[in-house]
């Protein structure tokens, strides 16, 4: 049996509003979408050559709004289509936020 990991990146490219409302001189601002793709490939690379595995990923780059209801929508419908696959869907995600945070979120 194939195993499945669907690796999502949380937020389209263009999803307005996440990441960071401040610039920082040293790192600039922080895009949600960027280190959560960063995180997601690293993660992929990692994965790689496990020969019982593959593995994609659900956002596409060009994606905006609110994709969650579609990225839901897309795993429930995989899994109908293809019912003899374990699957994993695997949701990476940061927030971007203005200053020093108080705990995890």
């Amino acid at each position: 049996m194939e195993n499945v990991l669907f690796v999502d990146m949380g937020h389209g490219a263009f999803t307005p509003g996440k990441r960071s409302p401040w610039l920082n001189p040293e790192k600039g601002i922080f895009y949600e979408y960027l280190f959560n793709r960063e995180v997601g490939e690293n993660l992929m690379m990692e994965l790689d050559g496990i020969p019982s595995l593959s593995c994609t990923m659900t956002v596409n780059t060009t994606q905006t709004g609110d994709v969650l209801k579609r990225r839901v929508d897309f795993a429930n419908q995989i899994v109908k289509e293809y019912p003899n696959r374990r699957y994993l869907f695997l949701s990476i995600h940061a927030n971007a936020y203005s200053s020093a945070g108080s705990g995890w979120t």
